[in-house]
């Protein structure tokens, strides 16, 4: 399975000089249709015929040539983007000693063809000089004159195959092209290096519009077709970005179009008329309390206020000039525990003991505090007191499943098992006996404070006491059947009076007595990464970047950067070490939700769920400190609550848990589409393998599997999972983690869903695990009950839990969570790196 570029839209590409490593001074690059790139060394001079300064005629042949490579020799890593050639450029000495080389211009000096080729001379033959001299698109004139068209080049997150007259008003009113790029194609702006294109290169006509306004002494841009004129400014920006809820005109012009109104969540009051960057929709306690929340009033329109009785409490406007005026109250909502009043006046002289709580929450029945109501009935008792789960309406548990206290629904196997895995703890109560797994044996008397305890088999008669009863190294234990077993290796004593056993690597066969090679490869806590089975044995590899500890781990070379963990926490973002220590914020949010980052170009990605937006920064070296700052929304309404960034070729998935849909972007914000919407009904997060081109979708009782576009959707897990909250990737071992809120456990499975084992398990260890992230052996999650950010070892489980950070003073818990490091994101085949993968629009990485 591999990745390919897929698309809606294809376009073939014309021929031009992609960018590659800057050139030396040695070599020159030249590119041509038939064979591509090849090096030639720069020129030296011969000491004769030097072109002297303000010479009027341009003799190619006053220097001489070295032979260059054949083009299938050459190498491409020592070609750069720069077509510069002697006669452009001398090196010095070559001006006859003045120090001041002659630049000829190309228009004077005779066609560029007929220089080109004689500068070539014999080291090519006639066709190919001609292909080579016609590829070329040198510029006469703009900002960087006499250099190289780069083709494609990005602009406004349009590809341009050739010269273009978008935004020529600021070229001179000329065709132009780009000189330099970044390393995603892009036109490197406010540097100059653009210039105008020189005749014979590929212009497309001009089918700009007459433009719409003009400053007086300047003249307006001429917007093309698919372009929206921003009024005064004369900017052309796309007809796509016009009514996206996002100001892209310096004076908001392009939101200003007669655009249609955002969708309001529902229960909200939406306002009369829509105004850009004015509120519309309000909650609902908002409409007729006498302040204008809507810019038209109309909130306020249509109300049937109180009339001012006797006893009545007057809540005053917090603002006189946007209000209605005072708003009263009867005296029985006077010291009710919740605020009434905008101006919280009619809490301001009540019990001091009792907290109160804003309308759009739920207070405790002990008054101790206030939580959001979507944390009412979800089988946790928040309040403390219990009535946060009181008159709740859960459905039924079906065959198979035995229902707590809470009326949480729970694997009917996990009863009386030695795990508490109902929160209230109901699953462990009134067993008679406990029930352990076929694999182990259950100690009669339990463990250490009475807890139950299973031990594994193998343990039984080792002369090792695991038990406290001693009940695994009884009396009982005999090898009294040894004699009749056959066993092929040795009999050990047991319970049953024998049991056969095998050396280390073999394994007893099916008929318990013979040894047949134990695969290693197949069984959890082995290697970390690659696992090569022997006969006896097995051989562990690590993949490039990792060097292999102890025969099994494999820990990423000490020359890279250390780890780092990004997580959310409503309003604000951090990073830290992955011991908790120097933790740094690095943004400001107000209900910050999902969380990614693009390694190699330093971009740190987070949602908004109040804002409703995705946000991308652009970090420092350091990675703890923003430069720039952008977003993505879509029209209408949506709540993006996790996020994914395909690295290989630069698209970022949103999930939307209203819309019920994941969406993607490409990161220059220029194209949105929808990948996936009818087969998800609560989706939470999102995890990507762009090498192999697969989306992984936590979907409240399920884990999905789907190719990058949206197609061929699979249902990897449904077996006990009440609610999963967050998944993660391991691109090496190829298997996914998951964290299931309600029934306190993190699991994982391979791509396929097979070979299922725990990580750990239950209330006491992970109580409210959110998000997840791995790296190594660490898996990392955020916790709601805990307030804060821990860790555990994938194969030591809860001995090796460890609470990195804890948020004393929080009153919401930490979501997104993500582990940092360059091998976290490698490099790999990327289908839409050329030519965007022959498509229009957007390149979108899947399987194949």
């Amino acid at each position: 399975m591999f990745n390919i570029a897929i698309s809606v839209m294809f376009v073939t590409s014309a021929v031009g000089i992609p960018q590659a490593e800057e050139n030396s001074q040695d070599d020159l690059c030249f590119y041509y249709s038939q064979f591509g790139y090849f090096c030639v060394p720069f020129l030296q001079c011969s000491h004769t015929n030097v072109i002297k300064q303000g010479a009027d005629q341009f003799n190619p042949r006053s220097y001489t040539c070295q032979t260059a490579p054949h083009p299938d020799k050459a190498k491409k890593s020592k070609c750069g983007t720069l077509l510069e050639v002697c006669c452009l450029h001398p090196r010095p000495g070559c001006d006859g000693g003045d120090g001041e080389g002659d630049i000829p211009n190309w228009t004077k000096k005779g066609p560029k063809t007929e220089i080109i080729k004689e500068f070539l001379g014999g080291i090519l033959s006639n066709t190919e000089k001609n292909a080579a001299a016609e590829t070329i698109c040198i510029t006469d004139s703009g900002a960087s004159a006499h250099k190289p068209c780069i083709f494609p080049f990005k602009f406004n997150g349009v590809t341009y195959n050739q010269c273009t007259w978008v935004s020529s008003h600021l070229t001179e009113h000329k065709p132009w092209c780009s000189t330099m790029v970044d390393e995603t194609g892009h036109h490197i702006g406010g540097m100059g290096k653009w210039g105008n294109c020189a005749p014979g290169c590929p212009i497309p006509p001009d089918d700009r519009e007459v433009p719409v306004t003009e400053k007086e002494g300047e003249i307006a841009e001429l917007c093309t077709s698919d372009q929206f004129s921003c009024g005064d400014s004369g900017k052309c920006i796309p007809q796509r970005w016009v009514c996206d809820y996002h100001k892209d005109c310096e004076n908001g012009e392009d939101e200003f179009n007669n655009c249609p109104p955002p969708d309001c969540e529902s229960g909200k009051f939406s306002c009369g008329a829509y105004k850009w960057n004015a509120t519309y929709c309000i909650p609902p306690h908002y409409r007729c309390d006498k302040n204008y929340d809507c810019h038209d009033h109309s909130d306020e329109q249509n109300c049937n206020y109180r009339q001012q009785h006797e006893g009545d409490h007057e809540c005053k406007p917090t603002d006189k000039k946007d209000s209605a005026g005072s708003l009263f109250i009867p005296k029985e909502d006077v010291c009710d525990g919740y605020f009434d009043c905008r101006d919280k006046s009619d809490e301001a002289n009540c019990d001091k003991g009792r907290v109160p709580c804003e309308l759009s929450e739920f207070q405790c029945r002990n008054g101790e505090k206030c939580i959001q109501k979507y944390q009412k009935c979800n089988h946790r008792d928040e309040c403390g007191d219990g009535s946060d789960e009181e008159d709740c309406n859960f459905p039924p548990c079906h065959s198979g499943q035995f229902r707590c206290e809470n009326a949480l629904c729970i694997p009917a196997r996990w009863r009386c098992d030695g795990y508490k895995d109902c929160t209230d703890g109901t699953d462990e109560k009134n067993c008679t006996a406990v029930s352990c797994a076929d694999n182990k044996f259950n100690c009669p008397q339990g463990g250490k404070g009475d807890t139950p305890k299973c031990i594994d088999k193998s343990k039984l008669c080792d002369g090792k006491q695991d038990c406290l009863d001693g009940a695994d190294e009884k009396n009982a234990c005999s090898n009294s059947l040894c004699s009749s077993l056959g066993c092929e290796f040795e009999c050990r004593s047991s319970l049953e009076g024998g049991t056969c056993t095998c050396p280390v690597g073999k394994k007893v066969g099916n008929d318990s007595r013979s040894c047949i090679d134990r695969n290693e490869c197949e069984e959890w806590n082995f290697c970390d990464q690659k696992c090569e089975n022997t006969n006896g044995g097995f051989k562990c590899t690590c993949v490039e970047g990792y060097e292999l500890k102890d025969k099994t781990y494999c820990q990423a070379k000490l020359t890279y950067p250390k780890m780092k963990i990004y997580f959310t926490h409503t309003d604000s973002i951090y990073t830290m070490d992955k011991k908790g220590n120097s933790r740094v914020s690095i943004a400001n949010a107000t209900a910050a939700s999902g969380l990614d980052f693009h390694y190699k170009r330093k971009l740190l990605f987070f949602t908004d769920t109040d804002k409703r937006k995705v946000y991308q920064m652009q970090l420092d070296e350091s990675g703890t400190k923003a430069i720039t700052k952008r977003d993505y929304s879509v029209p209408g309404a949506w709540s993006p609550v996790a996020v994914a960034v395909d690295w290989i070729s630069s698209n970022l998935y949103v999930v939307d848990s209203l819309g019920q849909k994941i969406d993607i972007f490409d990161l220059e914000g220029d194209y949105h589409a929808i990948v996936m919407s009818s087969n998800l009904t609560a989706p939470t997060d999102i995890a990507l393998d762009p090498k192999v081109g697969l989306m992984f979708i936590t979907d409240n009782n399920r884990i999905l599997r789907a190719h990058m576009d949206g197609s061929l959707v699979k249902t990897l897990v449904t077996d006990a999972v009440y609610k999963a909250s967050g998944v993660a990737v391991d691109l090496v071992a190829k298997r996914i983690y998951w964290s299931d809120i309600l029934l306190d456990y993190i699991e994982t499975v391979d791509y396929n869903g097979q070979n299922r084992f725990n990580i750990v398990r239950g209330p006491a260890n992970v109580p409210a695990p959110n998000r997840i992230t791995v790296f190594e052996r660490g898996v990392y999650w955020t916790d709601n009950t805990k307030q804060g950010v821990l860790s555990v070892d994938k194969y030591k489980g809860k001995e090796s839990i460890e609470n990195i950070y804890r948020f004393s003073e929080a009153s919401k818990e930490p979501i997104a969570i993500k582990a940092v490091h360059v091998l976290t994101q490698p490099d790999s085949h990327n289908a839409c790196a050329k030519n965007n993968g022959n498509c229009e629009h957007m390149c979108i990485l899947t399987a194949r």
